[in-house]
């Protein structure tokens, strides 16, 4: 591999880790949502 690939490369592997820690960040988010919902509310989530 050139460096130029490389810096490609690791360009691309950032934004995946950045899309990844964002979608982990909402599922999270979305988790502590319904623990604190009452059972009904949480069927219609």
């Amino acid at each position: 591999m050139n460096f130029p690939a490389e810096y490609e490369a690791a360009g691309r592997l950032q934004r995946a880790l950045a899309a990844f820690q964002k979608g982990q960040g909402m599922l999270l988010a979305a988790h502590r949502k319904l623990q604190s919902l009452p059972p009904e509310e949480v069927g219609r989530f």
